[in-house]
């Protein structure tokens, strides 16, 4: 948020290997990182949730983006 803050563009790429269709932070286990992670969107910080998998052949690949749940808290 610092660099945002600063004027530069600012990307977290969040990389995940269950088959999931939209991210949400776990508010109850780790409560300080879910606040900053919305407040990071907040600033105008880009997330980019995506779906990878691992395949027979050893490589990963990525399957899609995916969206990211509306804060609730």
């Amino acid at each position: 948020m610092e660099l945002k803050k600063e004027g530069f563009r600012t990307a977290v790429f969040i990389l995940i290997f269950r088959k999931s269709e939209i991210f949400a932070p776990e508010h109850i286990i780790d409560r300080e990182f879910s606040e900053t992670f919305y407040e990071a969107i907040e600033n105008g910080v880009e997330i980019y949730p995506m779906l990878l998998e691992y395949r027979e052949d050893g490589n990963v690949y990525f399957v899609k983006k995916i969206g990211i749940m509306e804060k609730r808290f």
